[in-house]
């Protein structure tokens, strides 16, 4: 039997879903993120004496930020409203972990950019309702010492390139919010280019906006930086990962070429929440299921249900072939054993594998999502870095270049 053809397209309602949310002025949803902060912290001796009855992930301390943080999801429970130009382009978004965030990016340069809005015609993946628009968004090119480029200087002979679309559920997030961006930057000393892509807040914000401003970060380093797609490593982390298995889709349909590698932390591959991992895992993990449902149908909310079950909103369902592009890639997917998404991240690399990606795939056992980002440093990062790593050397090696590694 011939294998099916990739999907192109996804198909639109002829009205936005009306059951899907909008996001609340920043200003209420501040008292509300404290109060459910307040809760969290109200919450932690209950959860210790479980955990101590019955321990449940790698750590204690790692088992008490899961339950925090999904406790704060479960009482704030919206999401705010679109940010302003300022506030997206700022280089100190709010962040958990402020101290360790500062430290990180203030050992390196950080260049702020303005991203035009993609170039490219609204087609495949990018095709949408009128009211979303291309638009210009902030870019963060972040370079840590012994890189071999600084800011938004044209890319060197044979350098290459960290692209990195972060998480946040499409309701939040920011490049420069966590460490991470910077500690792989400094890891590979490579450069890092984020962007601060629209958050799925209203219907003007909602997909394909999110991938539209992907889409023109991508152009931004291609065409504007002069980086080649093969000296381009896509990472992404949680909704990030979603969004560059997305980029992925894109450039497939359109025809353009593949990047050189793409490294995974716990992305998110399936807005049906299908696997049974999404209750089996829920009492561990990060992730709150019923807050993540409202994100996924505001992000969703211009698709058919049928859509929302395809390629762009559920990588891990998607038909036969539909990888084929990474056939050639370097490609790295991590995941924790006691995260929600680990079912749907297992269904999306027995697809990468049917359609010939070889797929290097890292089970942190007992861990959580994100696990390697939260600040645990444990054998969780030493394996997401040392898997990245190995994508930049590999890429080195294949185009007959010098290894540049730290």
């Amino acid at each position: 039997m011939a294998p099916a053809a990739a999907e192109t397209t996804a198909a639109l309602r002829t009205a936005p879903d009306a059951g899907a949310e909008d996001g609340i002025p920043f200003g209420r949803y501040k008292l509300r993120a404290l109060f459910a902060m307040l809760a969290a912290l109200a919450s932690l001796p209950f959860y210790a004496l479980l955990y101590a009855l019955s321990p449940r992930t790698k750590n204690l301390k790692m088992y008490l930020f899961g339950r925090a943080f999904s406790t704060m999801m479960r009482v704030n429970g919206g999401f705010r409203a679109p940010e302003s130009w300022d506030e997206a382009a700022t280089t100190t978004p709010h962040s958990l972990d402020p101290g360790t965030t500062r430290k990180v990016y203030g050992a390196m340069d950080v260049h702020v950019v303005t991203v035009p809005p993609s170039s490219r015609p609204q087609e495949a993946f990018t095709l949408g309702p009128e009211v979303v628009k291309p638009a210009k968004r902030p870019g963060f090119i972040v370079s840590p010492p012994g890189a071999r480029g600084k800011g938004g200087a044209k890319a060197a002979k044979g350098e290459k390139l960290l692209f990195y679309l972060h998480g946040g559920a499409y309701i939040g997030g920011h490049p420069l919010w966590t460490p991470f961006g910077g500690e792989i930057a400094q890891s590979t000393a490579l450069r890092l280019l984020g962007v601060q892509y629209r958050k799925a807040a209203d219907a003007a914000t909602a997909f394909p906006a999110p991938l539209l401003d992907a889409l023109a970060a991508w152009e931004y380093a291609t065409a504007t930086l002069g980086f080649a797609a093969r000296d381009i490593i896509v990472v992404g982390d949680s909704a990030g990962g979603h969004l560059s298995l997305a980029l992925v889709a894109q450039l497939a349909a359109t025809g353009q070429p593949a990047p050189g590698g793409l490294a995974l932390l716990s992305p998110w591959a399936d807005f049906t929440a299908s696997s049974d991992t999404y209750n089996t895992n829920k009492g561990t993990d990060l992730i709150y299921p019923p807050s993540l449902a409202r994100a996924a149908r505001s992000a969703a909310r211009h698709y058919t249900p049928d859509a929302v079950r395809g390629r762009l909103f559920s990588p891990a369902l998607a038909d036969e072939g539909a990888w084929r592009s990474l056939a050639s890639a370097r490609v790295y997917i991590w995941a924790g054993t006691r995260e929600v998404f680990i079912g749907e991240i297992e269904a999306l690399v027995k697809g990468m594998r049917r359609d010939g990606v070889a797929v290097e795939f890292y089970q942190d056992v007992g861990g959580v999502h994100n696990g390697a980002m939260l600040g645990f440093k444990d054998e969780a990062w030493d394996h997401f870095q040392g898997g990245l790593r190995d994508i930049v050397r590999d890429l080195y090696v294949q185009n007959g270049e010098d290894v540049y590694l730290p």
